[in-house]
């Protein structure tokens, strides 16, 4: 009897070992699929909304913003009515405080935002484990459901605050819908698109902040 059970064990741990296995297959296709769908894009521009929950404070916070992105370059505006105003060409950041200051910068290749879009669809191939979960509806987008969990390596991850992310990439278009920053302090983040336009009008200039513009706005230039 004592082997039966052993036996019948190991069978649900290899069953266990390959249906995990092939979710995590199924889920890489997904992302894979994802990742190449926004890269084939000449350009894009979305209309999103973050909401920002704590258990510690039992409050909510909510932070609209719009961004055009091509290639390595966007331009962000979040918040409002005097949205706060972050350009980026590649090389350079200029972040507009309405009625303040422009701060200037570069780009910091390992300081890429989890609430981007660009982030979210990438984030995937380095530091995480990933696996379906099943389907859902966001934002009126019938979608599969992702898990990212941040890889263990000696002991450490490679992100200190977060502990998983869930996605939401929607099955007709592979568009990223919607994606949730679960923090192992308990605050969360939750990211879902108003709108997605594929391929809009951009120039060089679009990126580039302009001094013009803004004659008496105090310009900080933090570049080394």
């Amino acid at each position: 009897m004592k082997k039966i059970f052993t036996y019948l064990a190991c069978i649900a741990f290899v069953s266990f070992v390959f249906a995990q296995n092939v979710k995590q297959k199924e889920a890489r296709q997904i992302l894979d699929e994802m990742s190449v769908k926004l890269k084939a894009l000449n350009s894009f521009k979305v209309e999103f909304e973050t909401v920002m929950s704590s258990p510690v404070t039992k409050m909510e916070e909510t932070i609209k913003g719009r961004m055009i992105v091509q290639g390595n370059k966007y331009k962000l505006l979040i918040g409002g009515p005097e949205p706060k105003e972050i350009y980026n060409n590649g090389t350079t950041i200029w972040t507009l405080f309405p009625g303040e200051e422009v701060t200037i910068s570069d780009v910091d290749e390992e300081d890429n935002s989890m609430l981007s879009i660009s982030s979210m669809v990438e984030s995937y191939k380095e530091g995480y484990k990933y696996m379906i979960e099943g389907d859902a509806v966001a934002n009126g987008k019938n979608c599969d459901v992702i898990t990212l969990v941040p890889e263990i390596v000696n002991g450490e991850t490679s992100v200190d605050e977060i502990f998983k992310i869930r996605l939401f990439v929607e099955k007709k278009t592979r568009i990223l819908q919607k994606w949730v920053i679960f923090e192992k302090n308990g605050n969360r983040y939750t990211t879902s698109l108003t709108s997605f336009t594929p391929n809009v009008k951009v120039s060089p200039s679009t990126f580039v902040y302009d001094t013009k513009a803004h004659p008496n706005i105090e310009v900080n230039d933090m570049r080394e």
